[in-house]
């Protein structure tokens, strides 16, 4: 029995991560949205990219254009729906689902790519422990058999 407790464990710290994940996705983006530029560092980058084009739109919109602009409404709209996929992911990786967990994990590999990209060197390290304590889950289903 000692070992389905360390299943469950395996599986709760792989879906906090999830968690996490988009709790600084959604801080990163609503503070983006208000104007403050603020990066967490363990939030999705392909969120803070598409911020960032909605944020360059935005300067191409009339003046007295009602703020936040609209593009960066469309942003914040994608951001949304990337970070209930993920939580998404996260519930069902919870339950013991190994193809949420490798989805998770792949989605969150690319974009540590993206950060590798940009050379941010601290969030890539956040990076790499999240996939590490992710890729927990993924032993869980099997010790628990």
């Amino acid at each position: 029995m000692a070992v389905d407790r360390v299943a469950r464990w395996a599986l709760a710290i792989s879906a906090a991560w999830f968690y996490l994940v988009v709790i600084l996705t959604l801080l990163n983006s609503a503070l983006l949205l208000t104007g403050q530029f603020v990066d967490f560092l363990g939030g999705l980058y392909l969120t803070q990219y598409v911020d960032a084009a909605g944020l360059g739109l935005s300067a191409v919109e009339p003046e007295g254009a009602a703020r936040p602009a609209f593009s960066q409404l469309l942003a914040f709209g994608f951001d949304l729906g990337a970070c209930v996929l993920f939580a998404l992911l996260g519930t069902l990786a919870l339950r013991g689902r190994r193809q949420a967990l490798v989805i998770g994990l792949i989605w969150y590999g690319v974009d540590s790519l993206l950060v590798l990209m940009a050379q941010q060197w601290a969030a890539l390290a956040v990076h790499g422990v999240g996939l590490l304590a992710m890729s927990w889950g993924m032993v869980a289903p099997k010790r628990s058999r």
